[in-house]
């Protein structure tokens, strides 16, 4: 990483533009949403220069020749319709006359009639157009997209939620979890405070990531204001609030790292199964969001699971 924050794969397609060699297919992949999505941006804005100063109008977002494909509807899926009206937007003429980039979000969300009517602009993109692809599931997005796209990946490098309330949530997890190594002893008195700490971390959980959601969409909202559509405002929305909900869920799996390496409960073999078995818990709810699982519901499996792992001798 730089010392302005920029991976390195960043600087090579920075370094790319700058000398007019860049592919028009890139797939940009990493841990982080909201890390895609800024260097993403910053890449358009290279791009499609002059883009520059504070003034909201000045935001690579704001840029005519910029267009976005994400996914939509109930089941987040990228579809032929939304295709191709990007196919559409970006056979047209430049609007300043210079290059167009179409960023493609989550691009391992495009269903196959979607994916079939996007090959041959990928494949073949119009002149002086240049496509941006945005996974969290890189291996997930199509073989035949994957396969036609020059892959980065982004390092998420975010320092982490620095929320007061979200550093004293991850205290009171560490003394859940240590908690239920007495669970089986304690009799019903240990099961009736393990389940009311589990939900009273639930619902700490939603307050916290509601409150950081609503933050966020506000300051990303400041820097558009008046110059984007209900539309847009709204996927601005929802990316926000998937982008904060898996930042989150990264930070608890760290917690039940740290927790498992620092705990003297049990030997390091059997700590270590159970962190395996937990990691690999949270890892399925990306999974189970996808098919519109509610996040708290997600979230309430997790902890059972990690209730029953831990408890065991």
């Amino acid at each position: 990483m730089s010392e302005n924050g920029e991976s390195r794969s960043l600087q090579v397609l920075r370094q790319a533009v700058k000398e007019e060699r860049l592919a028009h297919g890139i797939l940009l992949h990493s841990e982080s949403l909201q890390t895609l999505e800024r260097e993403a941006m910053v890449l358009a804005g290279d791009l499609l220069k002059p883009i520059s100063g504070e003034n909201p109008a000045n935001h690579p977002l704001n840029h005519p020749d910029l267009f976005h494909l994400r996914p939509g509807k109930k089941m987040r899926l990228i579809n032929v319709d939304a295709t191709r009206e990007l196919i559409r937007q970006v056979y047209q003429t430049s609007n300043q006359g210079g290059n167009k980039v179409a960023i493609i979000h989550e691009a391992d969300r495009f269903n196959l009639s979607g994916a079939n009517a996007f090959l041959k602009s990928l494949e073949e993109p119009p002149e002086g157009t240049f496509i941006i692809l945005l996974s969290t599931s890189q291996y997930d997005v199509l073989p035949t997209i994957r396969s036609r796209c020059f892959r980065f990946n982004v390092p998420a490098f975010d320092s982490g939620v620095s929320d007061e309330a979200w550093k004293k949530w991850k205290t009171d997890y560490h003394a859940w979890l240590n908690s239920l190594s007495g669970l089986r002893s304690g009799g019903k008195p240990a099961v009736s405070n393990a389940m009311f700490g589990l939900y009273g971390l639930l619902q700490q959980f939603e307050t916290i990531q509601k409150k950081l959601t609503k933050e966020r969409i506000s300051e990303e909202s400041e820097k558009i204001k008046g110059h984007t559509e209900k539309d847009e405002k709204d996927a601005l929305e929802s990316r926000i609030l998937r982008g904060t909900l898996l930042e989150l869920l990264k930070e608890v799996e760290q917690a039940t790292r740290d927790y498992a390496l620092n705990s003297s409960l049990g030997n390091t073999a059997s700590r270590t199964q159970k962190l395996v078995q937990s990691v690999e818990t949270l890892e399925e709810l990306p999974g189970l969001l996808r098919l519109n699982l509610k996040d708290i519901t997600a979230l309430e499996y997790f902890f059972l699971k990690v209730l029953r792992l831990w408890s065991q001798p």
